[in-house]
């Protein structure tokens, strides 16, 4: 252990985080299997969760990287300080900021919230697909999209795909415009 510690640096809050996350995620998933195995019940729960621990033991090999000082190949140096940012050097210019950081960048996140806000109420009182349709297409724009034709033909294709399949899936009726 003490080898791996001193080859390695590790970002152990995080790791913790991600680790009781996964023991959250098993213990729903295994829940979920011991109340009904029947495929519409676990249609959501299964692959979501299978996704959700997939996504944390990444980020959980993500959070173990070498320590810069011990590697060789300038080129390994600048990975590792991608994946940890405060190995990477730091400059004191002004000017070296991100270009991005506008008012709009700044307030991104309390935006985006309000924009999933609106998609919930879109569910409630206008139909599905449209719903769907209009919070993918505004937060591709939104989170910088440049080709607009794209943003709005994805949105569109990703609204019907998404409304078909779940009008197959799901036994109750839901309000949509075009299925």
């Amino acid at each position: 252990m003490q080898k791996f510690l001193s080859k390695y640096q590790c970002d152990w809050g995080h790791i913790g985080f991600l680790i009781a996350l996964l023991f959250a995620i098993s213990f729903f998933l295994t829940d979920a299997f011991l109340a009904s195995r029947k495929a519409e019940n676990l249609m959501m729960i299964l692959p979501v969760s299978l996704i959700g621990i997939g996504i944390c033991l990444w980020q959980i090999r993500l959070s173990v990287v070498p320590r810069v000082s011990d590697l060789s190949d300038p080129g390994r140096t600048h990975q590792s300080a991608l994946n940890n940012p405060s190995a990477a050097p730091v400059s004191g210019d002004a000017a070296a900021e991100p270009a991005s950081q506008t008012r709009l960048f700044k307030y991104r996140v309390p935006i985006f919230m309000g924009l999933l806000g609106l998609y919930l109420m879109g569910l409630i009182y206008v139909a599905f697909d449209l719903a769907t349709f209009l919070f993918i297409w505004l937060s591709l724009v939104f989170q910088g999209e440049r080709r607009k034709v794209v943003a709005f033909v994805y949105a569109l294709l990703f609204a019907l795909g998404v409304t078909w399949c779940l009008k197959l899936m799901v036994a109750f009726p839901f309000t949509t415009l075009f299925f």
